[in-house]
């Protein structure tokens, strides 16, 4: 006989001798009695927890145990430890998609479980992408849609990426940027939109991250050079023109600068002031106020213009007389119809010959360049 046999019939022996004196097996606690191996029915079932094999054993983790004879393996998307009567369902943000599973599997970031399902008492059998334009860290249930200024380009990903310079998206769930137009540019990471390039500056490609200055532009005698602007998101140079009476005020460095920068700023003002001096009424023929000279205009989009020729410094005494157009010129004034030199450039100095003030040179590296300048 097998020492449990023999210790089974011992015990068996022993209570029955009690019950002779008046024990009662009512006595003894139920889960005592459940819970001891030596009291495996005669049926070779087992209290939950166990199963039989020779006697009570522990249910392997991985199974479950209710009562009776055998132990069973949890399905998918379930688990459970050693000595359980029941297979508990994967947490939320894990899965199984084995059977027998003794522990649940954290979702990968880039995926999603679907949770735990009360009806069944199983939880997620595997994980599912998130798919491009959304989303998701390690151990989520559902995905995120990529926040606007960002893009999500792969089917698993763990976190959005920032949209680079010179593109930008607008609406949530991107999978790609867009590169801003023509006649546009933005500078910063993680742009939500582009910035118009402002007045005096344009760009005709896209996918920019500044604009272009417009081309300089020189007076028709040669002598001086003209304010340029162009209207705010300019996409050619040939859409730079000469500054005249109601244009935008140019403002062309507030869009030139390449620098690239983290900060979701807003967008710089795309006019400046109108300047001063160049408040002039376009007119066809012929001037209200007496004291004005009707002048034409010969560069930009043409035009008539009435001047005060007593006081205007590039119509000075007549609409062809520029004082700032004077050689070397420094500081220069147009006062009752004539120019008046004050100071002139480094090396040179002011001279009147026959009333019409001039800047000569004065040193030999001022001579050198007069020189240059005649040839």
């Amino acid at each position: 006989m097998r020492p449990t046999n023999a210790l089974f019939s011992g015990a068996i022996l022993s209570l029955a001798i009690r019950a002779a004196t008046g024990f009662s097996f009512d006595d003894v606690p139920r889960r005592a009695i459940e819970t001891n191996p030596l009291f495996g029915r005669t049926d070779g079932s087992c209290p939950p927890g166990q199963y039989y094999d020779n006697g009570c054993k522990q249910c392997p983790a991985g199974s479950y145990c209710p009562g009776g004879k055998d132990a069973k393996q949890c399905d998918q998307g379930q688990y459970s430890g050693a000595g359980a009567d029941v297979c508990r369902a994967c947490p939320d943000g894990t899965y199984t998609s084995q059977k027998g599973s003794v522990q649940c599997t954290t979702v990968q970031c880039g995926w999603y479980g679907t949770g735990s399902n009360s009806g069944n008492n199983r939880g997620s059998t595997e994980q599912k992408q998130c798919g491009r334009g959304f989303y998701s860290p390690a151990g989520s249930t559902t995905c995120k849609k990529c926040p606007a200024g960002s893009y999500c380009n792969s089917s698993t990903n763990c976190e959005p990426s920032l949209c680079q310079p010179g593109r930008f998206s607008d609406k949530e769930g991107a999978s790609d940027c867009t590169e801003c137009a023509a006649g546009t540019y933005i500078n910063r990471y993680g742009s939500t939109s582009c910035c118009k390039c402002c007045a005096g500056s344009f760009q005709s490609s896209t996918g920019q991250t500044h604009c272009q200055a417009c081309p300089e532009q020189t007076k028709p005698n040669g002598q001086g050079k003209v304010l340029v602007t162009s209207n705010p998101g300019s996409n050619s140079a040939q859409q730079c023109h000469a500054f005249q009476v109601g244009d935008p005020g140019p403002i062309p460095s507030a869009c030139i600068d390449s620098s690239v920068t983290l900060n979701q700023a807003t967008c710089p003002a795309t006019t400046g002031p109108v300047p001063t001096g160049l408040l002039k009424r376009s007119v066809p023929r012929g001037c209200s106020n007496r004291k004005h000279t009707m002048c034409e205009v010969k560069s930009g989009r043409g035009g008539w213009e009435c001047i005060d020729t007593n006081i205007t410094l590039d119509a000075c005494g007549s609409c062809d007389n520029d004082c700032s157009a004077i050689p070397y010129v420094g500081d220069v004034k147009c006062v009752a119809g004539k120019c008046q030199v004050a100071t002139c450039r480094k090396g040179f100095s002011v001279r009147y010959v026959d009333g019409a003030p001039s800047c000569i040179p004065t040193t030999k590296q001022a001579l050198l360049i007069f020189e240059r300048g005649m040839n």
